[in-house]
């Protein structure tokens, strides 16, 4: 068969990943929203109530629980991000729901029983156990929403973090045991609510090749840990920490009311307008926030107008807010634009910041423990936060954008077996069609200066080659292999293998 004879009809080559509409789950449209609304604001609620309610009450027993608890959470979602990574199968596993809920309410009992019985072993056991089940629930909540278009599920995050704010404000006035009860039955709620709308992406991760190696020959379809956004939400994640900190008395985060407002002007100003989310604009009030806050401790006498309103608390928080916003919804939409590495975006994503929280309450801490209010070395730490803030976005972040890294992802699209023509895959030497196959990439390397080793992983991925293939056979690491693939799309000005194909097959 020559060239000029070969057929040209496009063919399905390749098994595209979608997301399931919204309206085809959970009873329609306006069902999923209000399920997802209320699934986040618990999730939300539950977080506030841990550290407002519960982490209070190990002060006198167990000071350092709550940090080595949550140190322990974040060893946990790195290593479930990696496990996710490498071994998604993993997601498909049927006791995890149960077993989430059983660790959760087994954590949160056990910690009360060491309040009561002033054990530091319990209180310490209680709040690791929670941690656990908890990652499960963040995962089906960022699943869920996933499964919405991106307007919607930015308003459903609106709706469930004014929620969240508007209840807490309201737990601040009621008993505490009622605080206590909701922390036990959220779980439960959570796993109705979000539990069955985000089974189809656990269902469809499960049973794809894992992560590691779809990023070979897929290297846009997945953020890498060093990525800019990663940094962004570790450094913007302290500045929630360190508003749960500053000022606080006996370890008690200081109770903040008005924090939701900026939130709520957002969602006016979005609703109102009827334009597109702009996660970059919404990002720049949160910075302008983060900023003022941390202005205001120090130009602010003793940082409060008042006993109910401590202003760098409030503006600290309100930035924290905006940015959970963005953050939320960046990995929802990153989730959304590649299902198959959305566990692996969201679990990194949340590790991260619950590590940027962390350093936020050890500078907290750190100012607490300075000299009396108002001296200089009580400012200095945030005199050095504020330069580093505005350094990083003036430097680090000067070119970077949510919404080019949102586009920037591209969805994973596995080449099935049988699909690639056989007179790609042919072995025997002197073949017409063996020499087709090889004049056509001969063509596209010196058309696109290509080096000798791109030449030769192009001639494989046109063979339909996966990652661990192209691995074994020229025997090179993934990294390098992934490098040489990410050299050859932007040479080539392709995204996934199946335009390599198209390309070659066509040239």
């Amino acid at each position: 068969m020559h060239a000029s004879s070969r057929q040209m009809t496009p063919r399905p080559l390749v098994a595209p990943q979608t997301v399931p509409l919204s309206s085809s789950q959970g009873g329609g449209y306006p069902v999923h929203f209000a399920r997802c609304v209320m699934a986040m604001t618990l999730l939300s609620l539950e977080l506030r109530l841990v550290n407002y309610s519960l982490f209070p009450l190990f002060n006198d027993i167990f000071p350092a629980a709550r940090e080595i608890s949550t140190v322990f959470g974040i060893l946990l979602m790195f290593l479930a991000a990696l496990v996710s990574l490498r071994a998604p199968w993993t997601l498909g596993l049927r006791f995890l729901a149960p077993l989430a809920i059983l660790l959760v309410v087994a954590g949160e009992a056990l910690a009360l029983l060491g309040v009561a019985l002033d054990s530091s072993l319990l209180v310490l056991l209680g709040p690791c156990l929670r941690v656990v089940g908890d990652l499960w629930f963040f995962m089906l909540v960022g699943l869920a929403l996933i499964g919405m278009k991106t307007e919607q599920g930015f308003y459903c995050l609106i709706l469930a973090l004014l929620l969240a704010a508007l209840t807490e404000s309201l737990l601040a006035f009621a008993p505490a045991a009622v605080s206590i009860a909701l922390m036990f039955v959220s779980p439960l709620l959570i796993v109705w609510l979000a539990g069955d709308m985000a089974q189809p992406f656990l269902v469809q991760a499960a049973s794809a090749p894992a992560p590691t190696e779809l990023s070979i020959t897929a290297p846009s379809s997945f953020l890498p840990l060093w990525h800019k956004l990663f940094i962004i939400i570790l450094i913007f994640s302290a500045a929630l920490g360190f508003s749960l900190t500053f000022r606080s008395e006996a370890s008690n985060p200081p109770l903040v009311l008005l924090s939701f407002v900026p939130i709520a002007l957002i969602a006016l100003v979005s609703f109102v307008m009827r334009r597109r989310t702009n996660f970059d604009a919404i990002f720049t009030v949160c910075t302008l926030l983060v900023i003022a806050g941390y202005l205001a401790i120090i130009v602010t006498p003793l940082g409060f107008i008042s006993p109910l309103l401590p202003l760098p608390n409030t503006l600290l928080a309100a930035g924290s807010d905006c940015f959970t916003l963005v953050f939320y919804s960046v990995l929802i939409s990153i989730g959304r634009r590649n299902p198959l590495g959305a566990v692996p975006a969201l679990l990194l994503g949340h590790a991260i910041s619950s590590l940027g929280i962390i350093f936020g309450t050890s500078i907290g801490h750190l100012s607490n423990s300075a000299a009396p209010l108002g001296s200089p070395t009580e400012s200095l730490p945030v005199v050095v936060l504020v330069f580093l803030i505005v350094a990083f976005c003036l430097i680090g972040i000067r070119d970077f954008s949510f919404e080019r890294t949102i586009e920037g992802i591209t969805p994973v699209m596995p080449i099935m077996p049988g699909t690639v023509p056989d007179t790609f895959t042919t072995s025997a030497h002197g073949s017409a069609d063996h020499d087709f196959l090889e004049i056509s990439c001969e063509h596209l390397v010196q058309l696109h200066s290509l080096t000798p080793r791109e030449a030769e992983i192009l001639e494989l991925l046109a063979r339909g080659r996966n990652g661990r293939a192209i691995c074994d056979k020229l025997v090179l690491s993934r990294n390098t292999v992934k490098t040489h693939v990410r050299n050859i799309y932007a040479k080539l000005d392709v995204h996934s293998q199946q335009e390599i194909i198209d390309l070659v097959e066509y040239s």
